[in-house]
C-alpha cells in the first residue's frame, strides 16, 4: 500500500506491506517475499510457487535484486525487457545458496533435496516490481514489471486509474 504527501516540491512516498500464510499452514510455510526500498523508490513482491524447489529463497532473491540493483540495470530491464540478462545473477545467487544448504546439511529431507538439486530442479515465483519517480515537481510517474499472475492496481480517491496486470 502506498500513499504520498507533497513536501518541498517533492513527493514523500510512504509504503507498507504485509505477508501472511495460507490457512492450515504455519507462518514458516509462506514462500512469498517483499521488499520496500524508499531510498530509490523501488518496491517488489514475489509469490513463491510452493511445489517448486526452495521457492522462498528464490522469491527473496528476486525482490532484493529488483529493489537493490543500480539504476542502469533496472533501466536496461525496463527498456529491453531482457529478463534473461536480469535473471542470470539471481539464478547464480539462488544456485549458490541452495548448494550451500544441501552441502552443509541445513535442511530437512536431506537426501530428497540433494537428489532434487542434482537433477537441476528449479524454484518458481510470480513477481511484481514497481519503481516510482518523483523527481518531476508536478507529478509522480511510475513503471512496473510483472511476471506471472501478479496484479497491480492504481487507485486515486477510490477510482481505478490503471490496471497493470
Amino acid at each position: 500500500m502506498f500513499s504520498y504527501k507533497k513536501k518541498s516540491n517533492l513527493y514523500k512516498i510512504y509504503a507498507s506491506a504485509w505477508r501472511t500464510h495460507k490457512r492450515g499452514e504455519s507462518p514458516d510455510d509462506c514462500q512469498d517475499a517483499y521488499k520496500i526500498n524508499n531510498t530509490n523508490n523501488r518496491y517488489a513482491i514475489a509469490d513463491g510457487v510452493s511445489q517448486s524447489f526452495f521457492p522462498a529463497q528464490w522469491s527473496q532473491i528476486l525482490v532484493d535484486h529488483f529493489c537493490l540493483s543500480n539504476k542502469e540495470i533496472i533501466n536496461s530491464l525496463f527498456t529491453t525487457n531482457n529478463w534473461g540478462q536480469w535473471l542470470k545473477p539471481c539464478q547464480e545467487e539462488w544456485d549458490h545458496a541452495i548448494k550451500n544448504i544441501v552441502d552443509n546439511k541445513i535442511t530437512e529431507n536431506l537426501s530428497i533435496n540433494r537428489n532434487r538439486y542434482k537433477s537441476n530442479e528449479c524454484a518458481g515465483a510470480t513477481f511484481c516490481g514497481l519503481e516510482i519517480n518523483n523527481q518531476n515537481h508536478k507529478s509522480i510517474q511510475w513503471r512496473s514489471m510483472i511476471i506471472g499472475d501478479c496484479c497491480l492496481f492504481h487507485y486515486r480517491k477510490n477510482e481505478l486509474l490503471r490496471d497493470a496486470s
